[in-house]
């Protein structure tokens, strides 16, 4: 029994380099393809923007494929739950990448953001399982058909099609403020995305743990791997590919669509935290956590959740002042109207809309000293890093 757990501690160490090297090369590959886009975006002051985009996007891909063996090279090494969280050094290298290859501006708060998702998978590390085990044909069954696995199967794809609906909802939908609806719309985009492709991690490990195992059982003996074997590591593959797809389809629209600074962390964080998910429930690596495991894992979930928060950029708010909103004021009404200039009914609608425009002003008023704080914390994070 010992035996087919096969826990291996002494590697994680190993994999966690890997998927480190594994995760900066991904967000590369992101900040390529992302420059591929602008690219044909500029493409009519470009003679050779067919060419020049091509090229960059396929170097990107190449790149993306090569960091993502990487990933799955490392998860044979740990646990997945701790890998993912490991990644996070990729928001770090997002905004170098993104400074001076995309030559976006850093604000404080992509800064303030990345401190706190950073710091949120450091705890997710440190109190994570730090455990990994044989992965069999067998095992694999067992796993696929527990409780918690089928429970979060049959929640996760519902929501995420709901939220997809949602989000298709408000593409087609004009609202007043154009600025809050594309952060929703962003966010919606983002959590469809990886609640679903999140789960190509899990694939890959079980694929990637099958292949490792039973080459070390049928590689240089005459024994030949078994038909339920082949059947399924086909299956597995098949799976693995479909929400592979989906992951690279959905993150090229979203690198097309939105600023890499926002988009990347955002899709990167939200990734984290479904792949840590997904792969602690299904392999059952939240199983062995004690209860002090469990707070700092918990602890390290919401500090990149806040982190989330504070990188989805704020409404500009318009300063506009009460004298800038009446164009004229009571007294001037009064002398109009006691000049004749005004009859008495267009003296009582102009000093009814005043006051209606004084009624909406205070109101405004009070509303603005409830968010002075939110608003000024928003300022502080709007600004620049180096003007």
């Amino acid at each position: 029994r010992c035996h087919d757990m096969d826990e291996a501690n002494g590697n994680w160490l190993t994999g966690c380099l890997l998927y480190a090297v594994g995760s900066i090369t991904v967000n590369l590959a992101q900040v390529i393809i992302k420059l591929s886009h602008l690219d044909q975006e500029h493409g009519a002051r470009k003679l050779c923007n067919c060419c020049c985009s091509s090229f960059w996007w396929w170097i990107g891909v190449v790149l993306f494929g090569a960091g993502d063996v990487l990933n799955v090279i490392g998860l044979n090494y740990a646990a997945q739950s701790l890998l993912e969280a490991f990644g996070s050094i990729q928001f770090v290298s997002n905004l170098c990448f993104s400074t001076f290859i995309l030559h976006e501006s850093v604000l404080r708060r992509h800064v303030v953001s990345t401190l706190l998702i950073v710091a949120g998978n450091v705890c997710i590390v440190a109190w994570g399982d730090h455990k990994n085990k044989k992965i069999t044909l067998g095992r694999l069954e067992e796993l696929a058909g527990a409780t918690a696995f089928i429970v979060y199967i049959s929640i996760i794809y519902p929501v995420a099609i709901c939220i997809y609906i949602f989000e298709t909802y408000l593409q087609r939908v004009n609202h007043r403020n154009s600025h809050e609806r594309s952060n929703l719309q962003a966010i919606c985009f983002v959590l469809s995305s990886a609640m679903i492709g999140a789960n190509s991690v899990v694939v890959l490990k079980a694929l990637s743990g099958l292949l490792h195992t039973y080459i070390q059982d049928f590689y240089g003996k005459d024994s030949k791997i078994p038909g339920k074997v082949v059947i399924g590591l086909t299956v597995v593959s098949i799976v693995g590919v479909l929400h592979i797809s989906f992951w690279l389809y959905r993150l090229n629209l979203a690198l097309k669509r939105y600023s890499a600074l926002f988009v990347v962390p955002l899709m990167q964080a939200s990734w984290i935290v479904f792949t840590v998910t997904s792969g602690g429930i299904f392999f059952g690596e939240f199983a062995d956590l004690g209860a002090s495991q469990i707070l700092g894992f918990t602890c390290g979930v919401v500090l990149v959740l806040l982190g989330v928060s504070a990188l989805i950029p704020s409404s500009r708010h318009e300063e506009i002042s009460h004298c800038d909103q009446c164009s004229v004021s009571e007294e001037q009404v009064g002398l109009l109207h006691e000049s004749g200039k005004l009859t008495s009914t267009e003296y009582q609608t102009v000093f009814a809309m005043i006051e209606t425009e004084h009624v909406i002003y205070e109101r405004l008023h009070e509303r603005d000293k409830k968010l002075s704080c939110l608003e000024s914390t928003n300022r502080w994070l709007d600004k620049p890093i180096c003007n």
